[in-house]
C-alpha cells in the first residue's frame, strides 16, 4: 500500500509542478495584480545569460555563414576573372602572331614582285616524314618548282636546294645536313678564300683551311655564284697548337623550326658536287684521253 500512495504522490508531483507556474501566471495576468520586484528581478537575471548565448550563438552562426558564402563568392569571381584574363591573352598572343605573320607576308610579296623568278612557299615541317635538316614545302612541280633549285629565307640567306619534287610539295635539303659538301667563298668578297664546306648536321657545317689563313668569328661564308647570298657566319674556330690546319664552324642565322616561309630562286639550279673534285675529275680524264 505504501508503495501505491508513493507511487500516486509522484505523478501528483510531476503533474503539478509545471502547472503550478502557469496559474500563477494567469493569476497575476487576470487579477492585475503588480509582480514583486524580486520576482521580475530574478528572472531577468536567470533569463539575461540564457539571452546572450542566444544572441551571441545566433550571431556566430550567422557570421560563419555570411563568411563562407562571401568565400565562395569571391572564389567564383577569382575563377572567372582568371578566365577572362587568360582568353584575352589569348586574343593578344593570336592577334599579334596574325600581325607579324602579315607583316612578313607583305614583305614577301614585295621581293615577289620585285623579283617575279622567286617562288614563295610555306614550310611544312613533316615530323617522322621528314628527316633532320630537311623539311617538305607546300608548292612543287606544278608551280615550277625544280630538284637542285636554291632556297633562300626572308632575310636573303641561303638555306639549302630542292632534292625531291612532287606535283604540289617538295622536299627541302638545307646546306648543313649532314654528308652535304659544295665550294663556298670564306670572307669578303674582294678578299675571299675558295674553300669548301661539309655539313655536318643540327644546322652546322665545317670548313678546315690551313692555320695561317686569317680568319674571325663572325666573319661571313658566301655561295660563290651566287655572291649576294649569305650562308652563315663563322661560330667558333677550334685550332690546336701542333696541327697545320684549323676548323672553322659555321651556322646559319636561320633555323628550319622557326621558319614559316621561305622563296624558292626558279633561276638557280645549285649543284652540291664541289667544284674542285669536278675539276680533278676532268684533268683525270684529260690525261686518260692524251695517254696512248
Amino acid at each position: 500500500m505504501r508503495y501505491q500512495h508513493l507511487k500516486t504522490a509522484r505523478k501528483i508531483h510531476a503533474f503539478l509542478v509545471p502547472i503550478v507556474p502557469i496559474l500563477i501566471a494567469v493569476v497575476f495576468i487576470l487579477t492585475k495584480a503588480e509582480v514583486p520586484a524580486f520576482v521580475t528581478n530574478g528572472a531577468h537575471e536567470l533569463a539575461t545569460p540564457l539571452w546572450s548565448a542566444r544572441d551571441a550563438i545566433f550571431g556566430t552562426i550567422t557570421n560563419t555563414t555570411s563568411l563562407f558564402a562571401s568565400k565562395r563568392y569571391l572564389a567564383e569571381q577569382n575563377l572567372i576573372l582568371k578566365n577572362a584574363l587568360l582568353q584575352r591573352t589569348r586574343e593578344t598572343y593570336t592577334t599579334r602572331a596574325l600581325s607579324l605573320e602579315n607583316e612578313h607576308l607583305r614583305e614577301l610579296l614585295h621581293r615577289v614582285d620585285a623579283r617575279p623568278e622567286l617562288l614563295p612557299a610555306a614550310v611544312i615541317h613533316g615530323g617522322a616524314f621528314s628527316p633532320y635538316d630537311t623539311f617538305f614545302i607546300d608548292i612543287g612541280s606544278n608551280e615550277g618548282v625544280r630538284d637542285a633549285m636554291l632556297v633562300l629565307t626572308p632575310e636573303n640567306i641561303a638555306f639549302g636546294r630542292v632534292t625531291k619534287t612532287l606535283e604540289h610539295t617538295a622536299i627541302v635539303t638545307q646546306f648543313s645536313a649532314a654528308g652535304q659538301t659544295f665550294d663556298v667563298l670564306l670572307g669578303a668578297t674582294t678578299t675571299s678564300v675558295h674553300t669548301t664546306i661539309n655539313g655536318i648536321g643540327s644546322g652546322t657545317m665545317l670548313i678546315t683551311v690551313p692555320r695561317d689563313v686569317e680568319v674571325h668569328e663572325g666573319d661571313s661564308v658566301t655561295l660563290p655564284s651566287f655572291t649576294t647570298y649569305t650562308l652563315g657566319t663563322i661560330a667558333s674556330i677550334e685550332v690546336a697548337p701542333e696541327d697545320a690546319y684549323k676548323t672553322l664552324y659555321v651556322r646559319s642565322p636561320s633555323n628550319s623550326y622557326g621558319l614559316r616561309h621561305v622563296l624558292v630562286d626558279t633561276t638557280s639550279i645549285w649543284n652540291i658536287e664541289p667544284q674542285a673534285e669536278e675539276d680533278t675529275e676532268g684533268d683525270k680524264e684529260a690525261q686518260d684521253t692524251e695517254t696512248p
